[in-house]
């Protein structure tokens, strides 16, 4: 399954790359794991936002944009200690569901038959 990055993620990963050092297009594209069209699209939004400038060829990272990433990491950090305490909670609700189950309820299989119940037309 491919994971979508969001907006935000793909211009943290543009102002990452520029952070690095003052670089150019392709660098970015690579560093970014960006296709050259997205690269172009997120980039002209990146400056219009003031994260980064081109300046001498060169593309730098403004105050705003450092700001920026330090926010994104704090936010990143956050949010994937969210996902794994809620994949860890989900794995807690399967184990209390699995002892409220006795041994005959779990062996016992679904009911498949499409016509359990007739409707009294039917008859």
């Amino acid at each position: 399954m491919a994971k979508y990055r969001r907006s935000f993620d793909i211009i943290a990963g543009i102002v990452r790359a520029v952070a690095k050092g003052a670089t150019r297009k392709t660098r970015i594209m690579y560093d970014a794991n960006l296709s050259y069209r997205l690269l172009d699209k997120y980039l002209k939004r990146t400056i219009e936002l003031g994260f980064i400038r081109f300046n001498n060829n060169y593309y730098e990272v403004t105050d705003k944009g450092r700001m920026f990433l330090d926010m994104y990491v704090k936010f990143s950090n956050k949010y994937s200690n969210l996902q794994r305490e809620v994949e860890n909670m989900m794995l807690e609700m399967e184990t209390l569901k699995k002892m409220c189950t006795t041994d005959r309820e779990s062996k016992r299989k679904p009911n498949t038959r499409r016509n359990r119940f007739k409707r009294s037309s039917d008859v």
